[in-house]
This record gives structure tokens, C-alpha cells and sequence, in this order.
């Protein structure tokens, strides 16, 4: 008995090395019809995917071509600039991180507020350096480049400077940022109701900065701030003649450098330790009294800002510089090259369809000079000969359709029915008891017996077998 079990152990444990061929063919051929329905698969979406994109390119490069023939109408350029000037966004789009729309509304802003498109001997033109000092103080004051370019041609007009000039506006700006409790989004939204008033009474820009850091340090926002720096600067410009008696009395003037700009240190000196009272004296505009009382009473930390200025150089690129750096900067890098892709590509395609387009539209203005009442008064006379004929054909196609669609399902239904008899059969020819060990452990079969009693372990691997085996014929069934 002993040793008919040990047979019998051992017959199952190589048995199985059957079960397991079966099984790999089984195996086999799902996975090689998975594969082929999972290619289809991929090249549909693949196809589908591709398409998308070639439409996806075309609508941006359409976008960003939109943008730059709106520059044009302001310039006039040729078709030379015009490339240029679209190669050169191209480039800074990536450069910066910044999106094409943003750049291109920053340059037509830039356009529009007087600088040229025309290229100097040895630099850019005047409007592609503003733009790219734009996008290294949008990155570094962490904003976008249409809001950054408003604010450095606001004060490039308001002061008359230059292209050139530029830089040093966009470092003063940063540097206010950086003594202050402010952000370049709220000093472009607020500073354009300053910078003249403050131009007119020859108050330097930096001086300007210096002055919004002082107060909105002390909590003030950066829109109440400019609000008072301006009724400040208008106070003592032109005071009325009550207040021009009380600051003559008491000796208070506007205190200016040689070159005739304001000296807002030594003016703002004048009002250190007065009370409120006599201020309101001499400033009598609540807006001005709060600012003149705010930074005579931070008179110090006033100085500090104004000698903090003279060290501004490089602040913007500085600050772009560490941006740069940052995960979100690369990732926007890398969405500036692939909209670049999609420009180049799109842009290529555009040309191709362009003139058939043109063709198309210029072949419905024809038939529109025609009259298109005419044209669908022509069909709608012969409505009867177009009906007519479309139900034929529609009953043509009809008729066949049922025994199409019958043909495709009773297909459809014995491939299914064939896979699944080919599935059950498979499974049905398996000798499931010889699954309880594989063909890699035929020999702890035989130690799994020697250890439990061979009698015992030959019971457990039989009665596991059977159960298994009905099993697969419940299923067969």
C-alpha cells in the first residue's frame, strides 16, 4: 500500500508538467489575441491622439500669429521684422517660462506705449529690450510679463526716459518690493497715479520707491500709499495759501539736490517731531497728512530705503536668476518649448492651407455675388428630383442593411462562442489533481508523504485533486 502511494504521489507531481504545456498554450493564445486587440488598440488612440495634436498646433500657431499681426497694424513692419519679431518671442517664451500670450499682449502694450520695433545699430530694438527686462521682472517679482511691462513703460513715460533706461526702472521696482510690503501685481496697478505727479515735483524714482517701501511697511497698502505720497507731493508743491503762510513761517520748504531734483530726506527732516496739529498746518489734505506723518515718524527707516536704492544694481536679474532654479520655472520652460513645437509645426501647416482656404473663400464670395436667395431658389425648385432620388438610394442601403447587421453579430457571436468552447475545453483537459504540485517539486511531493505518512499524504493530494477536478467539470458543464 506504501508504495502504491509513493507511485502514486510521484505519477501526479510529473503529471502536472502536462497540466502546466496545456496552460501555457491556453495562456499563449489569449495573450497573443490580447496583444493583437491592445495594438489595435494603441494605433487607434495613437492615430486619434495624433490628430488632436496636428489641430491643437494649428489653433495656437493661429493664436500667436493673430497676436503678432495685431503689433503689425500698430508698426507698419515688413515681413522681415515680422519674422524676427516672431522668433524673438519664440525664444524668450522658452527663455522665461513664459506663456505666448502673455508675451505677445506685453509686446503690443509695449508697442502701443511708444517704443520701436526697428532694430538699432548693435542691440535689439528699443521694444524687444523692454520686453525682455519685462519677462526677467515678471519671473524674479514673480507675475506675469503683460503686468511687469505695464508697469516699466508706465515709468519710462512718466519720467521720459529711454529703452535703455529700462533695467534701472525695473531694479527700482524690485528693490521697492524688496524694502517694502508690497508686490510688483500691486505696484503696476497702483503706481500709475503717482509716478507723474511725483515727475512733475522732480521727485526721483527711486526716491518714489524708497517712499512706498516706508509706508506700506508700516501697514499702509500700496494703493492708499501712492494715494498719499501724491497728496504729500502735492501739498508741498503747490500749497494752498494758508498752508504756504504756515510752512513759510515755520521755515519749511521743498529742499532740492544742484540738479534741481527733490531731496526727500532733508525735506521730510523739516516735519520730524512735530504733533499733528501743526502738520495739519502745513498739510492739510488727510492723504498727506497721514504720509508726511508716517515717514517723519519712520524718518530713519526712510533713510535706510533711500540709501538701500543706491545699491539696486542687478536686483531684478538677481531675483530672476533664483527663480530660475525653482521645479514650477523648468516645468514652465518645458511647456514654452512644446507650445514652440506646436507653433513651428502649426505654422507649417497654416502655410500649406492657407491658399486653399483663400481659394475656398474667394469661390464663396462668387457665389454669393451670384445671390445665394438665387442659388437656393435653383435647389428648391428641383426639391422633388433631390428627394426623389436621395430615398432611393437610402432604401438601396436600407434593404441591405438588416441582413449586414445579422451577418456581423451572428459572427460576432460564434467567435465569442468558439473562444469560450476553445477556453472550456482547455481547462476541461486538465488533470486538475496533478495541480496540487508543479513539476518543480515532484520530489517534496515525495517528502511531504514521507514526513505525514504516505497513506495520509497520498488521501490529502487525492481528495485535493478531486474537489478541483469537479470543479473544472461544473465549469465544462
Amino acid at each position: 500500500m506504501a508504495v502504491k502511494n509513493e507511485y502514486i504521489l510521484v505519477t501526479k507531481a510529473q503529471g502536472a508538467d502536462k497540466a502546466k504545456k496545456k496552460m501555457d498554450n491556453l495562456g499563449t493564445s489569449v495573450g497573443g489575441l490580447a496583444t493583437k486587440v491592445l495594438g489595435l488598440a494603441g494605433i487607434y488612440y495613437a492615430g486619434k491622439g495624433l490628430i488632436n495634436a496636428f489641430g491643437d498646433a494649428v489653433k495656437v500657431a493661429g493664436d500667436f500669429e493673430k497676436g503678432l499681426k495685431e503689433i503689425q497694424t500698430l508698426t507698419g513692419g515688413s515681413t522681415t521684422e515680422f519674422d524676427a519679431m516672431s522668433d524673438s518671442l519664440l525664444k524668450m517664451s522658452v527663455q522665461g517660462g513664459q506663456s505666448l500670450e502673455n508675451l505677445t499682449k506685453a509686446q503690443y502694450d509695449i508697442v502701443s506705449s511708444g517704443q520701436s520695433m526697428e532694430d538699432q545699430i548693435g542691440r535689439a530694438s528699443d521694444a524687444t529690450i523692454v520686453l525682455e527686462q519685462s519677462m526677467i521682472l515678471a519671473v524674479g517679482g514673480v507675475t506675469d510679463v503683460a503686468t511687469s511691462a505695464d508697469l516699466l513703460t508706465s515709468a519710462i513715460n512718466a519720467y521720459g526716459l529711454e529703452a535703455i533706461d529700462v533695467e534701472d526702472v525695473s531694479d527700482t521696482m524690485f528693490q521697492t518690493v524688496k524694502l517694502g510690503k508690497t508686490t510688483i501685481d500691486e505696484l503696476a496697478d497702483s503706481l500709475g497715479q503717482i509716478m507723474p505727479v511725483a515727475s512733475t515735483a522732480e521727485l526721483s524714482l527711486d526716491d518714489v520707491g524708497s517712499a512706498v517701501a516706508t509706508l506700506t511697511a508700516s501697514g499702509v497698502s500700496t494703493a492708499e500709499a501712492s494715494t498719499q505720497l501724491g497728496q504729500f507731493l502735492i501739498g508741498m508743491v503747490a500749497p494752498a495759501d494758508k498752508a504756504k503762510e504756515a510752512m513759510d513761517e515755520a521755515g519749511i520748504a521743498v529742499i532740492r539736490f544742484d540738479d534741481g531734483t527733490m531731496d526727500l530726506m532733508s525735506t521730510m527732516e523739516q516735519f520730524s517731531g512735530k504733533n499733528l496739529a501743526d502738520l495739519k498746518e502745513y498739510i492739510p489734505s488727510v492723504q498727506g497728512l497721514r504720509a508726511v506723518a508716517s515717514m517723519s515718524g519712520n524718518i530713519e527707516i526712510l533713510g535706510n530705503n533711500i540709501e538701500a536704492m543706491k545699491d539696486k544694481a542687478g536686483a531684478s536679474k538677481g531675483a530672476f536668476d533664483t527663480m530660475e532654479d525653482a521645479w514650477n520655472f523648468q516645468i514652465d520652460k518645458l511647456k514654452a518649448n512644446f507650445t514652440t513645437i506646436q507653433v513651428e509645426f502649426g505654422q507649417s501647416m497654416i502655410d500649406q492651407m492657407k491658399p486653399k482656404l483663400k481659394e475656398f473663400n474667394d469661390l464663396l464670395e462668387d457665389m454669393g455675388d451670384i445671390g445665394w436667395d438665387n442659388i437656393a431658389g435653383a435647389i428648391g425648385g428641383n426639391t422633388d428630383l433631390i428627394f426623389t432620388n436621395a430615398v432611393t438610394i437610402a432604401k438601396e442601403a436600407l434593404s441591405v442593411l438588416p441582413d449586414v447587421v445579422s451577418l456581423v453579430f451572428e459572427l460576432a457571436g460564434k467567435l465569442a462562442y468558439n473562444a469560450f468552447m476553445m477556453g472550456v475545453e482547455q481547462i476541461g483537459s486538465i488533470d486538475w489533481g496533478n495541480l496540487v504540485f508543479g513539476d518543480e517539486e515532484a520530489q517534496r511531493a515525495v517528502q511531504f508523504a514521507s514526513v505525514f505518512g504516505r497513506d495520509i499524504g497520498a488521501e490529502v493530494i487525492n481528495s485535493g485533486g478531486q474537489e478541483i477536478g469537479g470543479l473544472a467539470q461544473l465549469i465544462e458543464s
